[in-house]
């Protein structure tokens, strides 16, 4: 079974480096027009999906309809609130450089240190905390053992579409690498928008085919 696993399209805070996290933002017209790119690609390429899930923020759910007009006629994009982008609590909405030049605040550590994020973001604020990346590692490695790991039996040779977000992405790679150290959290780097990471499950192993691939 293979796992087709996107990132949504670009959004105007995806290019002002504003946190989202659980925020729901839109696409805007360029990230529209990517996820009609890579439903196009998957087209020529005979690619349909025999189930299809998303989070359930906009960003995410309209770029999964985009991709499965082109894909599939009647499959549902199921939605599921465990692969909901990572929340940043206070920090969402603030601009990346803003957050790493404010003294002490462990936002510095996120995409260098993640283990170090992990550890003091949560309790930074008292109210609107910061969800910790244990927690999201654990809730999207639920998702897959109580949703995606039981369809291999039924479907060996089958296609799975997940389209969500670049922090849960990586979570779900931690999960098929069966990687549990949080220093190597982003590995090869953020996945692009509409960008996929692409993974196979035989018999309860997992391989990472291909990463940050674009289908153009």
């Amino acid at each position: 079974m293979k796992i087709y696993i996107f990132r949504h399209g670009s959004t105007e805070w995806n290019k002002e480096w504003r946190l989202q996290g659980e925020s729901d933002i839109a696409l805007d017209d360029d990230g529209i027009n990517q996820a009609h790119e890579a439903g196009k690609a998957l087209k020529r390429l005979n690619i349909s999906f025999d189930r299809i899930f998303s989070s359930p923020l906009n960003r995410a759910y309209t770029t999964a309809k985009i991709l499965s007009s082109y894909t599939n006629d009647n499959t549902e994009v199921k939605t599921d609130l465990r692969i909901k982008e990572l929340a940043f609590g206070d920090f969402e909405g603030r601009v990346y450089d803003d957050l790493v030049s404010i003294e002490n605040c462990p936002f510095k550590y996120f995409k260098t240190e993640p283990e170090l994020y992990n550890k003091f973001a949560p309790d930074y604020y008292e109210e609107k905390q910061p969800e910790s990346l244990t927690h999201l590692c654990e809730r999207t490695k639920n998702f897959f053992e109580d949703v995606i790991e039981p369809m291999e039996k039924d479907l060996p040779d089958g296609n799975i579409l997940l389209v969500a977000h670049g922090a849960v992405n990586k979570s779900i790679l931690m999960h098929a690498l069966g990687e549990k150290d949080l220093k190597k959290f982003w590995g090869p780097g953020l996945q692009q928008n509409c960008h996929a990471a692409i993974i196979s499950l035989t018999n309860g192993k997992y391989d990472v085919i291909e990463y940050n691939k674009e289908f153009i």
